[in-house]
């Protein structure tokens, strides 16, 4: 009998983890209409790794320079304001380059892995040894209970774990 209960645990285990795996589904790249987000202000709310530490308070307008190119300007962080950075949406993902050295860790190639009226979740793919960054944009200049709660189910959606997360409650 104990063989039995040693051959059926791991059987058992397989099968639960199918079970829970099956509950979300990795998004494939979101399509973002262009009225929804030129113009708004964005502002960074949540991230893994957690880069708030560093950067707090962002606030990024986007504008479009030509059709498909869009321009982002952070208008705020950390006091500083004038940073601008470049995005494209090639295959609904954004590619950003902020021209200030202090920004660099945030550049790159990121997918727009989710979107609604009131915020975007986009991920890069890790590079060299840096660890894949994800970013949280809120249309709320605050994180309230509320947000939180929608950023944080927003995240489950996406098969990503929100206590992985760090979140910026500057209000900035």
């Amino acid at each position: 009998n104990m063989k039995a209960v040693f051959i059926l645990l791991p059987w058992f285990a397989v099968v639960i983890s199918q079970i829970k795996s099956e509950d979300c589904h990795p998004p494939d790249p979101v399509t973002v209409p262009k009225d929804q987000l030129i113009d708004i202000k964005w502002y960074i709310r949540a991230s893994k790794p957690n880069i708030f530490n560093t950067y707090k308070g962002f606030i990024e307008i986007v504008s479009e320079t030509q059709p498909g190119d869009r321009y982002t300007s952070i208008t705020m962080y950390n006091g500083f304001t004038g940073s601008s950075g470049f995005w494209k949406f090639p295959n609904n993902a954004i590619k950003t380059t902020y021209d200030k050295k202090e920004l660099s860790d945030l550049s790159g190639k990121f997918k727009i892995l989710a979107f609604d009226e009131d915020l975007f979740i986009s991920q890069r793919a890790p590079k060299d040894d840096k660890e894949g960054l994800t970013l949280v944009r809120i249309k709320k200049k605050c994180l309230d209970q509320e947000t939180r709660t929608k950023v944080e189910e927003a995240l489950k959606k996406i098969c990503l774990d929100p206590t992985d997360f760090s979140f910026d409650n500057s209000c900035k």
